[in-house]
């Protein structure tokens, strides 16, 4: 109710075996969330959504569903999302605890995270060319002397290098 009061949801009073009134609730959503516990009426609504052309999750029937909802977090920039396909909930969320704790262990990798932000953000600043930056995130992804810099941490030396990389080339 709290995000119906904040006018982020609206809530909607009816009865849901009435079609008319599915139609009408249906034909402004882009996504349609199928959370009942009776069955003929997600079965009603999966196929009107279906005719109507509307993606829809059915979160009570994974071998039925559109759009997967999984179960993300973010740690540094990374972003990682789980499902297993309507296995179970709690699988995917106790899956991706353990990604995250083993994502937050890796020190190196977080530097790595941080150093490579700061890079490509300072790239886009100063080479305008895709294709150029493109180029230049391969060649600085096997480059030893980068590579050490980032995994390290060292964010100013690192763009020091990088700047003096561009410099050399042009």
């Amino acid at each position: 109710m709290r995000y119906a009061e904040q006018g982020k949801v609206e809530l909607v009073r009816g009865n849901a075996h009435d079609e008319e009134l599915l139609r009408r609730n249906l034909e402004w959503a882009d996504l349609v969330i199928i959370a009942t516990n009776d069955q003929s009426i997600n079965e009603k609504v999966r196929k009107l959504a279906k005719d109507m052309r509307k993606f829809f999750n059915d979160a009570t029937n994974a071998e039925e569903t559109e759009v997967v909802v999984p179960f993300e977090s973010e740690i540094n920039g990374i972003r990682v999302a789980v499902t297993t396909e309507g296995l179970s909930g709690i699988v995917a969320r106790r899956t991706l605890e353990k990604i995250m704790n083993t994502l937050r262990e890796d020190e190196e990798l977080m530097n790595m995270a941080r150093v490579w932000y700061a890079v490509k953000s300072k790239l886009k600043e100063v080479v305008s060319d895709v294709r150029t930056r493109l180029d230049l995130y391969m060649e600085l992804d096997n480059d030893e002397k980068f590579n050490e810099l980032a995994k390290k941490g060292f964010i100013d030396e690192a763009l020091k290098y990088v700047m003096n990389k561009i410099s050399s080339h042009n």
